[in-house]
């Protein structure tokens, strides 16, 4: 009876599991769908890990280790953590009634991670690339504590019930050091991505500018660049007015080296300029 009721349980997660990818395009980004194969993939690790703790802990065989902390792996990431994600989703779309929250908003993008996770929705913006992992970020939580409740009840079955109590204590001390690994991993990736969409800047969250505060950004952007251009043209230009009184000062003092050649000589001094008068006063003055 057991094992029907298990093979029903795999069932149903495994549709669950292949069937939310396939609406991620359309209609979000259901976590399981990325969490998931991460989990699989590191299966191999956290039955290591799990393995030594229960050796430790409760003495066990290498063998007898090995078998409990595989098999309770297997149910709990087969079984445990998609129905923990269907449990919560359903929730979810009870709670909020499908309606994505408004993300511009640092508060919005909180709480879209957060009470939002288990299914995020579809928002065109390169925040995306940092929510996701947050989100899954977050899922951890309640798949810790969905881990260690099934692997305490698979691990019943392969040790006396004198035992329990520490089997209790070693599954938990085993996912404590596993998934506190995963979330290290994980936490890394989104701060990595978050100060990526940083640099990159942000995008508006739909097409055409629907949100008047990024229009608005854009628009205030464009004034300040057009501002910067401005005043760089009204500094070169300055620079040209600079030329043009030096040139007319050459010009002038050419005109009174013709009428007055003493007071040209003191006029020259005073800007520093030879007073030979085989050369041209307005040819050799160093202006300063």
């Amino acid at each position: 009876m057991r094992m029907k009721t298990l093979s029903r349980l795999v069932a149903v997660t495994m549709a669950v599991v292949l069937l939310a990818p396939a609406a991620e395009a359309n209609m979000g980004v259901p976590i399981i769908g990325v969490t998931l194969p991460g989990m699989v993939i590191a299966l191999l690790p956290i039955i290591a890990v799990e393995t030594y703790v229960l050796i430790e802990r409760l003495g066990l065989s290498l063998w007898k280790s090995v078998e409990l902390a595989s098999v309770g792996n297997l149910a709990s990431t087969i079984i445990g953590l998609p129905v923990t994600w269907l449990i919560l989703a359903l929730l979810l779309s009870t709670a909020t009634g499908g309606v994505a929250r408004d993300i511009s908003t640092a508060r919005g993008k909180f709480l879209t991670v957060t009470l939002d996770a288990p299914w995020i929705a579809p928002y065109e913006t390169k925040d995306m690339h940092w929510m996701v992992p947050a989100a899954c970020l977050t899922m951890l939580v309640p798949f810790f504590f969905a881990s260690w409740l099934i692997e305490y009840e698979v691990g019943l079955w392969f040790v006396d019930r004198g035992k329990a109590s520490g089997l209790s204590d070693a599954v938990l001390i085993g996912n404590l050091i596993t998934y506190g690994i995963i979330a290290g991993l994980v936490g890394l990736v989104t701060l990595l991505e978050y100060r990526s969409s940083r640099k990159a800047g942000r995008t508006v969250t739909r097409p055409g500018w629907s949100d008047p505060a990024e229009a608005e950004r854009f628009i205030r952007q464009s004034l300040r660049e057009v501002q910067l251009e401005l005043n760089r043209r009204g500094a070169a230009s300055d620079l040209g007015e600079d030329h043009e009184d030096s040139e007319a000062k050459r010009e002038r003092l050419r005109m009174v080296r013709s009428r007055q050649p003493e007071r040209a000589n003191q006029v020259g001094a005073m800007f520093h300029m030879p007073t030979n008068n085989s050369l041209s006063v307005g040819e050799n003055c160093e202006l300063r």
